[in-house]
């Protein structure tokens, strides 16, 4: 058959070839180009980091048991997640973390790679002088805390920029891997700013119109961050001391004017504040006083090598058998805030000694506690807690065992002696801490017991005893009655004769192991934690009178006149009128407070952080 042809609209579909690929969108930069193209971006940015981390390590050292410190380093932790995000770099996003950690590092220990880097290299050396002289080597613990600060953020922010990183690229595609300009940035912008409103609020809270003078001191040597350090500040009519390791300083008491700094080299521990006429220093052979303007030595009180009086230092092994001391009798700490017309020294092995500040010699050393070693790293208790009290004429010391010893002042005669039927406690030798009331001396032992001293002959007057009481702090003495805070936390009142109970109340319940309390039970104030309660006198009852949440009461409450001056750990120093108990001001100094951070001179209120840093602050309401 013939093919017929059918009719259609369509057009014959000519070949035409195909049209050439065009070169498409240019891809962005990979990430080693992108890690240099965006290099200026990024050295501000890090510049940023470390600043920042300045002003945070100015702001907070981080207390342990001060919520408002983790309420931080969660803030920190959200901070480097928001740069990794806007970053999207590995390296960047790491090396931020590390120059901010760098910069917090920066504001408390000043240089501190130089140390942390000779710690390393020296670190046998180090660990063998630590392990004969059966001490913690601190230098080292505190390097070792450094560098694994370091690890951790290096580490948590790599993997986390991992995470953050390929997340972008899998769900935005290839060009969000990399970190961009408008990101880099919108990153720079961001942190001048949030500088910016920090510096702002740290200023804000800083009280700058009470805030009289400071003397800033930064954690030197590094270990100090962790233990105290032979330094402390004396006060003096019209001028304040202040020595550590580095020398010592005097200041003008009302414009903290600097006036002279001069080499020093202490090796004693003492107290935070002590007030003496003219400046010393405890070092390692003697002790060296100043005059006021520390212009000239005055003169030089070199340690006893043999002590007159005393038998040789026996110990007792652990056979049982006394020997003979292999290591000399060493000075250990000094207390000068005791008695103001002697500088108590202890030594190694129980003696203690007196010093008088005007003829700067020895008035006499005596072997007085039990004649064993102690450890170094247990000195704390011998300078917040009260273990020697001046009562009149008499010194008397609180010794291991349950012995509680009354000594002339001027001549270290005995006087004295009293021994407590329960020498031991929980296995241990106890101590007694010390108090006075209606011209007796009180005794409070962790056992459970309270004894009335008579001064005269150290007899006991009153007793009162029970087997739950467990006391923490020295007996505060009012009507007849004692009041006490026990290790369970509960503050007790009973009577001094016979120990009929009259008040329990738990204010410090669960308690953990070194953490602070301000208590001053002869004012009737006890802070702990976030709460500060307020003894009535008259009634006996204990309420809470304020509260400062996310913060932990931790100084010894000072008072003048119907002031009251009390500190938190993190920082905060708070004034209330002793009366009324309403709040007058608060003035935040920064660094940590300590136990006896707080001090009252003529000009103001001094406080004295555990870095060594002194504020003066304007004590008056208006």
């Amino acid at each position: 058959m013939d093919e017929v042809a059918v009719a259609t609209t369509n057009p014959v579909q000519t070949v035409v070839a195909p049209k050439p690929k065009g070169t498409g969108r240019p891809k962005p930069p990979g990430t080693i180009k992108n890690f240099f193209f965006m290099f200026p971006l990024a050295v501000v940015i890090m510049a940023e980091a470390f600043l920042f981390g300045q002003a945070v390590g100015g702001f907070t050292t981080f207390p342990i048991f001060t919520v408002h410190g983790y309420m931080v380093l969660g803030a920190l932790a959200v901070l480097m997640l928001l740069v990794q995000v806007f970053l999207r770099s590995i390296i960047y996003s790491t090396l931020f973390g590390c120059f901010l950690v760098a910069g917090i590092f920066h504001a408390w220990f000043g240089d501190f790679w130089n140390p942390v880097i000779q710690n390393a290299k020296e670190i046998l050396s180090i660990l063998q002088s630590s392990w004969s002289a059966k001490s913690v080597p601190y230098p080292i613990l505190v390097s070792g805390l450094l560098g694994a600060a370091f690890l951790v953020v290096a580490a948590g922010n790599f993997l986390c920029s991992l995470i953050v990183k390929y997340f972008f690229e899998i769900v935005f595609g290839t060009e969000w891997s990399d970190g961009r300009r408008n990101a880099f940035l919108f990153t720079i912008v961001g942190l001048l700013a949030l500088h910016l409103g920090f510096g702002v609020y740290h200023r804000g809270i800083a009280g700058g119109d009470r805030v009289l003078w400071k003397a800033e001191s930064r954690y030197q040597p590094i270990e100090e961050y962790l233990v105290r350090i032979p330094s402390a500040a004396q006060i003096g009519p019209g001028f304040l001391w202040a020595y550590d390791p580095a020398g010592i300083a005097v200041f003008e008491d009302g414009s903290g004017r600097e006036l002279r700094r001069r080499d020093a080299r202490p090796t004693l521990y003492a107290p935070s504040w002590s007030r003496v006429a003219y400046p010393f220093v405890a070092g390692a052979k003697e002790i060296t006083f100043f005059d006021r303007d520390l212009m000239v030595e005055t003169g030089h009180c070199p340690y006893p090598t043999t002590f007159t009086g005393v038998a040789d230092i026996t110990v007792t092994d652990g056979n049982g058998e006394s020997r003979l001391a292999s290591a000399p009798v060493v000075p250990l700490l000094v207390r000068p805030d005791v008695s103001p017309d002697h500088l108590l020294v202890m030594f190694d092995y129980g003696v203690w000694g007196a010093v008088s500040p005007a003829s700067g010699a020895f008035l006499w050393t005596r072997a007085i506690d039990a004649q064993s070693r102690f450890n170094p790293l247990n000195l704390e208790e011998f300078l917040t807690t009260r273990l020697v009290l001046r009562l009149g004429d008499l010194l008397c010391f609180s010794c291991n065992n349950g012995r509680i010893v009354g000594v002339k002042a001027d001549t270290g005669e005995t006087v004295w002696e009293y021994n407590h039927p329960e020498a031991k406690y929980s296995g241990k030798g106890q101590r007694a801490l010390l108090g006075t009331g209606k011209g007796l001396l009180l005794a409070a032992f962790p056992s459970g017991s309270i004894v009335a001293l008579e001064l005269a002959k150290g007899t006991v007057v009153h007793e009162a005893k029970s087997v739950e009481w467990h006391p923490t702090t020295p007996p505060s003495y009012q009507d007849g009655d004692v009041t006490f805070l026990s290790a369970e936390g509960n503050i007790i009142r009973a009577e001094l004769d016979g120990g009929r109970g009259k008040m329990k109340f738990l204010a410090a319940e669960n308690r953990l192991p070194l953490m602070p309390i301000a208590v001053d039970l002869d004012q009737g104030f006890l802070g702990y934690r976030e709460t500060l309660f307020h003894i009535a006198s008259g009634t006996r009852e204990v309420a809470p009178v304020m509260t400062m949440p996310r913060h932990l009461f931790a100084t010894t409450p000072v008072f003048e006149d119907q002031l009251m001056f009390i500190g938190t750990q993190d920082g905060w120093v708070l004034c209330l009128h002793a009366g009324s108990l309403h709040e007058k001001w608060r003035v935040y100094v920064g660094g940590e407070l300590g136990e006896d951070s707080l001090a009252l001179s003529e000009k103001g209120l001094l406080v004295r952080t555990k870095s060594g840093s002194i504020w003066c602050l304007r004590k008056t309401i208006g």
